[in-house]
């Protein structure tokens, strides 16, 4: 036999048909099974992690918010308290510049009275 057919026949043989060994196709499909669960398993995880990952992001947003709008009413107040301060100062300074001017006229008393429309 030449070398040819040598290869021939080791090529034939390398490329027959070989059976799988007994329960190949269960261990395989399992195999596939088992990575596509802990596929699914971690896809849950990554979905569940990304919706706390923007729950915890929007309820920072809203506490965020909510702090701000406070601080803008709290604001809001002291510049209403300071105005009406300095609008009592400012008028309790003219009620006493008149009452001065009234008593260096002679004016002792005014009487006030109702007036209806």
């Amino acid at each position: 036999m030449n070398d040819f057919n040598r290869f021939e026949d080791q090529l034939r043989e390398s490329l027959r048909r070989v059976e799988p060994p007994a329960g190949l196709e269960q261990r395989i499909l399992a195999r596939v099974e088992a990575r596509t669960q802990a596929h699914s398993r971690f896809a849950r995880r990554r979905w569940l992690a990304l919706a706390a990952s923007v729950v915890l992001v929007v309820s920072a947003g809203s506490f965020g918010l909510h702090w701000r709008q406070e601080q803008v009413r709290r604001q809001q107040a002291e510049d209403a308290r300071r105005k009406l301060v300095f609008a009592l100062q400012l008028t309790s300074e003219q009620v006493s510049r008149v009452e001065e001017q009234l008593r260096a006229i002679g004016v002792q008393r005014i009487d006030v009275t109702e007036v209806s429309q």
